[in-house]
């Protein structure tokens, strides 16, 4: 997944006649799988028209629009998305949120003192008998 900075004032994407996302600005196509391709060290640089954009592997941090673009070979891309850097931030937090262990949510509050102590010894056996084992042989 790559996620290429919206230059100021584009907030939406095109589709060419063969489907291939782009954005227009000084009067100029410029298609994502183009500037996926000819980005390096996280920089994308149009000399030609005298603007740089950010392509990185994580959507920054950042109040400003984002492409999240995945690349296809020799086809055009299946995703493609305007995004916020913040709003995805916070999205990309409640996902990582709902991905608790059973011991950290709600119903284990609810059970009795002895039953968490169970709950956790039989953790805990689970986990060293894991290290124990060590890697399975072939």
């Amino acid at each position: 997944m790559k996620y290429i900075e919206l230059p100021s004032g584009v907030n939406s994407l095109k589709t060419d006649e063969r489907g291939y996302p782009y954005f227009e600005y000084l009067d100029k196509p410029f298609y994502l799988h183009e500037i996926a391709a000819a980005s390096s060290k996280g920089k994308f640089v149009d000399e030609k028209h005298n603007f740089s954009l950010t392509v990185t592997e994580s959507c920054p941090i950042k109040d400003q629009l984002f492409v999240e673009y995945m690349p296809a070979q020799n086809k055009p891309s299946e995703w493609v998305e305007v995004v916020n850097g913040l709003q995805k931030e916070e999205e990309n937090k409640k996902l990582r949120g709902s991905h608790r262990s059973w011991v950290e949510t709600d119903a284990f509050r609810f059970l009795s003192n002895g039953s968490k102590k169970r709950v956790e010894d039989a953790r805990k056996e689970q986990k060293e008998d894991r290290y124990q084992k060590g890697p399975k042989s072939v």
